[in-house]
């Protein structure tokens, strides 16, 4: 027996374009400029409450410079949390499912639905007020799990719904 092991060019590779892949859930751009507020928010408490605790006899000069960049920060979370949004994509294909997220650091992570152990739909009490969810896939990877977080509840069921008849389906009888 011989063994052979020809090269396989890559232009003859199947092409993964993200150009049919979906978005998430617009309300969930919300729920994460909430959860950027709510952060920032805390923020400039702590701040507030230690610039107070370290100059009690005065110094206080400095806080609206303080108060300026703070302000700087979170415009500047704000805006990467929304170009982060705007880059987020999936595609859920007959075999695998594929993630693309990031902005400056991108990740483009596909799942085969054969390494899927077991999918999850979660919704904490802003996403359930925004009609959203996370939809967790587990894998038997050693790079973790996937998680989509930013579905319609029902555009998740119905995924959630698909990858375990897929899964099912590729178990041995």
């Amino acid at each position: 027996m011989l063994f052979e092991n020809p090269p396989v060019p890559l232009d003859q590779l199947p092409a993964l374009d993200p150009a049919v892949s979906q978005t998430l859930a617009p309300q969930a751009l919300r729920v994460r400029l909430i959860g950027n507020a709510i952060f920032w928010i805390i923020l400039l408490g702590a701040q507030t409450i230690g610039w107070a605790l370290a100059f009690k006899g005065g110094q206080w000069a400095w806080y609206p410079l303080a108060l300026l960049a703070w302000a700087g920060f979170w415009s500047f979370s704000r805006w990467l949390t929304k170009k982060r949004f705007q880059r987020e994509r999936f595609a859920l294909r007959e075999r695998d499912l594929t993630h693309w997220k990031g902005f400056w650091w991108r990740k483009e992570r596909t799942v085969p639905f054969v390494r899927v152990q077991h999918v999850a739909v979660e919704q904490g009490p802003i996403q359930k007020r925004f009609g959203i969810c996370s939809l967790q896939v587990h894998t038997a990877s050693s790079e973790g799990d996937l998680a989509l977080e930013g579905l319609s509840l029902e555009d998740a069921e119905r995924v959630k719904a698909f990858i375990t008849l897929k899964t099912d389906a590729d178990e041995p009888a």
